[in-house]
């Protein structure tokens, strides 16, 4: 068996100072469209992508397109720990014998990108244990209370689709969302008719 020398500098940060901030000089047929980069912490990414699809498998009316070249020049701005900022550069249509070049670089200059989108962070809740009495399995879903409401976790974990409910399981679930729409209780039963009432002597 032969052996591999592993590059040290492509091991992820291995070539870089821990104190280098990094831009992306990005440049298509020797022109540069782009010098991006995320002042302190980030994410910069730069990628070109082919795909060809069988637009018979989609249902009419979709947007797909049957061939897609996409070239993309963006980045994640993670400084505030409230907020996540996706940043997007403007890039040329691409075509056959086109040269993308990427110059890694630490230039402070940068350009400004042109769009950008701001999304509040939020914590992911997590299913209590399985031993927690509020919690509720059924056929692959997860039901457990919330503050207000209840949180629901239906997720196929074998081909990472939404869960399919047999007609019983469906039925025990909307019960138990009742249960939990009640404040945990059951659910309030409709009394037969006549019951409840004095008879009159």
């Amino acid at each position: 068996m032969r052996n591999v020398k592993k590059n040290p500098t492509a091991e992820a940060g291995a070539a870089v100072p821990p104190d280098a901030t990094m831009r992306f000089e990005v440049f298509h047929n020797g022109r540069r469209i782009a010098r991006s980069g995320i002042p302190g912490c980030g994410v910069l990414s730069t990628t070109v992508s082919w795909a060809r699809r069988d637009v018979r498998r989609f249902p009419p009316g979709a947007d797909v397109h049957s061939r897609q070249l996409y070239f993309h020049v963006g980045g994640l701005d993670s400084n505030d720990p409230a907020w996540s900022r996706h940043v997007d550069w403007s890039t040329p249509a691409l075509k056959l014998g086109d040269r993308i070049e990427i110059r890694l670089s630490d230039n402070p200059r940068l350009d400004p990108p042109a769009r950008e989108q701001k999304y509040r962070n939020q914590k992911r809740p997590e299913p209590p244990a399985s031993s927690d009495v509020g919690r509720t399995d059924i056929q692959g879903a997860i039901l457990w209370p919330a503050r207000s409401g209840a949180y629901l976790c239906a997720l196929d974990p074998d081909n990472g689709g939404p869960v399919t409910l047999s007609p019983r399981n469906a039925l025990r679930m909307a019960k138990a969302l009742t249960r939990l729409a009640a404040g945990g209780r059951a659910p309030a039963r409709r009394a037969k008719k006549g019951l409840g009432r004095s008879r009159r002597r």
